[in-house]
């Protein structure tokens, strides 16, 4: 029999096996299942204590939860009245689940509907509205602004999976609630456990009351100013991590510029791949190609630049790479006139090789593009 949901994860057996209808904690009644990932499944409950709905990430024995666990923890610590905290995503309950193999972390959340990712893959044309993309990065860049500026916590790692919308209608829950109630999720007998299948939300046609977009997934998250080491998905990298430089908050803003490129234009501005395999060195190609040459005093900063570029600053053409002059006003398919002008002139302001000069969440709030309507 094929192999469905987690089990197609190189994580299989290392998930607790949750059932439907199980009592977490005296508290948490599992009701269907969200979704699943590398390092979590994650279910539709009902909170017995407080007579609400929640959504319990269930993660695998071993995994690094206990990092989103202290972020999650250090910010819920932290007192602010900053607006962006709203729009990071927090932690109602932690606990610990034991299976016959060993702790499961659990963290409990607000239940939210679906992510970014599979908002656009349900929209008309794939892609988003210019007004949609602009409320959408409005609300991100506050909740980042809070993250750096009063929390000093680095995300690192955003990507549409991981930008997530509720609901303002509650009655979308309970719906789903008898859903599974009605027509039970498909399943598989696997040994001891089963495999439930996902329940996704679908809108119905002419559905409008989605709520704001809230930043998620902190598994990634570094809490202080400056750090090292490789994060960001491959063509989400910022290139001061390519080079192994020393990086901040300003890689956050270089991902939400890959990101929300991608959700505007249904297209990736950096692929960064040779033959479907990632390649530092096509990616630096591909920003070089868009962004034009990195200036030396920020090859200056790394050893590895020596790898792709000569003393000169000429592009050594590692794995037969190339530079091609397509510059970012180029990439734009679909704007014209003053709105083509805003549009690009936001993006440039967060692909800037030096993360220095990179404008920070707060500058970009005040951005011409997101303010003129």
């Amino acid at each position: 029999m094929m192999d469905i949901e987690e089990e197609t994860m190189p994580t299989n057996g290392l998930y607790y096996p949750v059932r439907l209808g199980e009592v977490f904690k005296s508290r948490y009644e599992v009701l269907s299942k969200l979704g699943y990932g590398a390092n979590s499944t994650v279910w539709f409950c009902r909170d017995l204590q407080q007579q609400k709905y929640a959504a319990l990430k269930v993660y695998r024995f071993g995994s690094s939860s206990p990092r989103e666990i202290e972020v999650l923890k250090y910010l819920a610590a932290k007192k602010s009245e900053h607006v962006g905290k709203a729009y990071v995503r927090s932690m109602i309950d932690s606990f610990v689940a034991k299976s016959a193999i060993g702790d499961h972390h659990c963290l409990v959340h607000e239940p939210l509907l679906l992510n970014l990712l599979e908002l656009q893959a349900i929209l008309p044309r794939k892609r988003l509205s210019l007004d949609l993309l602009k409320r959408t990065l409005r609300h991100l860049l506050l909740s980042l602004d809070y993250l750096h500026t009063e929390a000093v916590v680095v995300h690192s790692d955003i990507q549409a999976r991981n930008i997530l919308l509720g609901t303002i209608d509650q009655s979308v829950y309970s719906d789903m609630d008898a859903a599974e109630v009605q027509e039970p999720s498909p399943q598989k007998i696997n040994g001891d456990s089963i495999i439930y299948q996902s329940r996704r939300f679908h809108p119905k046609a002419g559905f409008t009351a989605w709520g704001l977009p809230v930043l998620c997934d902190l598994g990634e998250a570094r809490i202080g100013s400056k750090h090292t080491g490789i994060i960001q998905p491959n063509s989400f990298r910022a290139p001061e991590v390519v080079l192994g430089m020393e990086w901040d908050c300003k890689v956050d803003i270089w991902n939400l510029g890959v990101m929300a490129w991608h959700l505007f234009e249904d297209d990736h501005l950096f692929d960064g791949r040779i033959l479907g395999q990632h390649s530092d060195a096509q990616l630096l190609a591909e920003m070089t190609s868009v962004l034009g040459p990195p200036p030396s005093s920020f090859l200056e900063q790394s050893e590895a630049a020596l790898k792709y570029w000569g003393s000169e600053g000429n592009w050594k053409g590692v794995q037969g790479t190339e530079i091609k002059s397509v510059p970012l006003e180029d990439c734009e398919e679909y704007l014209e006139g003053k709105e083509y002008d805003m549009f690009v002139g936001f993006f440039k302001r967060m692909f800037v090789w030096n993360p220095k000069e990179r404008a920070t969440a707060r500058e970009l709030l005040q951005d011409e593009f997101l303010i003129v309507s």
